[in-house]
């Protein structure tokens, strides 16, 4: 597109707004992530290996999302209770679970 579209589904609760190179996580004001885009690795973190062309819940996360970045291929969340999640593509041990396994939903650092 050569012009800004609205993001179907999330209305004007977006806080914070994320992007690693084929996909996108959107922060709501409700503590909840929504992803969509490209989905190699499991990125959009719904637990498929599914591609998104509108924006889907990240599954898993238990207590609201306070802060999300996201990388080139993976994605990292702090929830209110401290904890830290990570998922998408595992090389060289990213989501930092220990394994070198790819997450298609998130995992506890």
């Amino acid at each position: 597109r050569n012009v800004p579209v609205a993001v179907l589904g999330l209305g004007d609760a977006v806080i914070k707004v994320t992007a690693g190179v084929d996909y996108t996580v959107a922060l709501t004001s409700d503590g909840a992530l929504h992803s969509w885009g490209h989905d190699y690795f499991g990125l959009p973190g719904d637990g498929t290996m599914t591609n998104r062309n509108v924006p889907v819940a990240v599954l898993g996360l238990g207590d609201a999302v306070i802060k999300v970045t996201a990388g080139v291929d993976y994605t990292v969340a702090l929830t209110s209770d401290g904890a830290l999640h990570s998922w998408g593509h595992d090389y060289f041990g990213l989501p930092g679970d220990g394994t070198m396994t790819n997450r298609n939903v998130p995992v506890a650092v």
